[in-house]
């Protein structure tokens, strides 16, 4: 899942490794997030959300949503 990290990282002004400083990061890592390669955990997207001053809503903002079904735990005989 790419989520919009570039977008609004740039929309902010901000560069991969000025990024990456306020997060305490490696920059290879934030690119990584960037380029969709490692998905960050809910911490880390909180933490993005924080620097880049936005929901976590707006990260993920447009991209497809999973439908997810009811399983049917009963055993047929």
């Amino acid at each position: 899942m790419k989520l919009h990290l570039k977008a609004i990282r740039t929309d902010r002004g901000l560069t991969q490794d000025e990024m990456a400083e306020k997060l305490g990061i490696k920059s290879r890592t934030y690119g990584s997030w960037e380029r969709g390669e490692v998905m960050l955990n809910l911490e880390q997207a909180y933490n993005c959300a924080q620097v880049l001053e936005c929901t976590i809503d707006d990260l993920v903002r447009d991209l497809p949503k999973v439908e997810y079904g009811v399983v049917n735990m009963e055993k047929e005989d």
